[in-house]
């Protein structure tokens, strides 16, 4: 878990963020789909047509994950070998040009252990228990710039690498929800999310300098930390005479997985949503998810070292040849970059959940009302790699026991095409949906080449 958070830090994980677990956020593609017992969870107003019971563990699982990169933009072909993009032949200002300002990966991850919904009160309520995870890494361009141009552009004197942060967190997640109309027009509807963290890792560099000295580099750092939760240890590193420092190591750290699912933080968040029929055939709808936060105690911190002196990322022409030979060159220049104490203290750590906002609009064809269109905006407020898109699609219910999705999400992170399918016949409702950019894949792997968008979501659930 945390060696996905320490290499992030760094330059080397982008060579790795592809192979990173692809985790996520439920799917939007069911929004419209009125068969599927749990629409509830997509818009908080939505009134399902049947009472359901969720299959444990297998009621409700989505994944999500998205980057607005890929390998292509760090790896090269030069003399017929993969090279990293600090290889002396990769042009810098191409490779720095073709980056974004800020570098952004994103992952969620949610499984539904219990839940049930029914109706009640001539509204619908609904009771679900789930295990969620978020893990976001934003990384600047300006850390990739002082990679790759360093003390070789004698015109930068200064680099400035600010708000570099990764974040991962993991809860449990006990939901209340009650869904009514107002009228024949106007259905609300609210989740109350009673949250139980069990791990919190993070990464914040708020600002450091970097300024040329001789032959050496000036590191300044100021309210960077690393904190992490109990069941995560770490060594300390040797010096060169062999004595312990108090520096922390990170290749020599220790994970209890007991310890890391005790819980360790509490929180609440809410879900609303509103849905408004403007006529027969339209309606149009809303909803804000994730209205909260977690708070965790008793967490560890390393400290970076304010002041420090660093000799630069360097290339060895004699590991060209050798991919891994050129990534473990660079784990060891981070290995120096990195320097961070530990500290004795604890220390109080909030995380706040990744705000989604949805607005959208269902069309039922005039010719053929078991067709209809969909149009949905969706943007995340304060998590930049899950992006804003818009997502126009054609779904088919053409039966009772029936339905599919067919749409295209157009974001920050690309164009993703997806499916979606629900069988509901009496009793019983399996739903699967399935969104995927147009992936160009590295011949010798399954990485990704350009910027990605991955989108997993199914369950089972017996209706009555």
């Amino acid at each position: 878990m945390f060696n996905h958070i320490k290499l992030a830090f760094a330059g080397s994980l982008i060579l790795l963020a592809s192979l990173l677990p692809i985790k996520a956020q439920q799917s939007f593609q069911f929004y419209s789909l009125d068969g599927v017992s749990q629409r509830q969870q997509l818009n908080p107003s939505f009134i399902p047509k049947h009472n359901y019971i969720s299959i444990p563990a297998l009621g409700n699982i989505s994944l999500f994950g998205a980057m607005n990169v890929g390998a292509s933009d760090f790896l090269f072909k030069r003399d017929g070998n993969l090279v990293t993009f600090l290889h002396p032949d990769v042009n810098a200002k191409s490779f720095l040009d073709n980056l974004p300002n800020k570098i952004s990966i994103g992952s969620d991850f949610s499984l539904q252990l219990l839940g049930a919904g029914f109706k009640l009160y001539g509204g619908y309520a609904s009771i679900n228990f789930s295990f969620e995870e978020y893990s976001d890494i934003t990384i600047p361009k300006e850390l990739f710039r002082f990679a790759k141009l360093g003390m070789d552009d004698e015109n930068i004197s200064k680099y400035n690498i600010n708000d570099l942060h990764a974040t991962e967190v993991n809860f449990f997640n006990f939901q209340l929800g009650y869904a009514r109309p107002i009228n024949d027009k106007w259905t609300v509807g609210a989740h109350v999310n009673f949250l139980l963290g069990t791990n919190l890792t993070k990464i914040l560099i708020d600002k450091m300098q970097i300024s040329m000295s001789r032959d050496r580099y000036q590191i300044h750092s100021s309210n960077s930390y690393i904190a992490y939760g109990k069941g995560i240890t770490f060594g300390n590193k040797v010096d060169d005479n062999g004595q312990m420092t108090d520096e922390i190591d990170f290749s020599d750290n220790e994970i209890k997985f007991s310890d890391i699912m005790k819980i360790k933080g509490f929180g609440m968040s809410m879900d609303l949503g509103a849905t408004y029929k403007l006529r027969e055939d339209l309606e149009v709808s809303a909803t804000l998810k994730n209205l909260g936060w977690l708070n965790f105690g008793n967490m560890s911190r390393g400290k970076f070292v304010e002041d420090y002196q660093f000799d630069g990322f360097k290339f060895d022409p004699s590991n060209s040849s050798s991919l891994s030979d050129q990534a473990k060159d660079m784990e060891d220049d981070l290995k120096e970059f990195t320097k961070v104490k530990k500290d004795d203290k604890t220390y109080s750590e909030s995380y706040a959940l990744p705000v989604i906002f949805a607005l959208g609009a269902k069309y039922k064809m005039p010719f053929y009302d078991k067709l209809s269109a969909t149009g949905l905006f969706h943007s995340c407020f304060n998590k930049p790699a899950l992006g804003t898109g818009l997502m126009i699609g054609a779904n088919i219910e053409p039966t009772h026991w029936f339905g599919s999705s067919l749409n295209v999400d157009f974001s920050t992170v690309g164009v993703t095409p997806g499916l979606a399918i629900s069988l509901h016949p009496k009793g019983f409702n399996f739903f699967l949906g399935a969104q995927l950019s147009m992936l160009k894949l590295a011949k010798d792997s399954f990485v990704p080449l350009d910027k990605s968008n991955l989108t997993l979501n199914f369950g089972m659930d017996v209706t009555f």
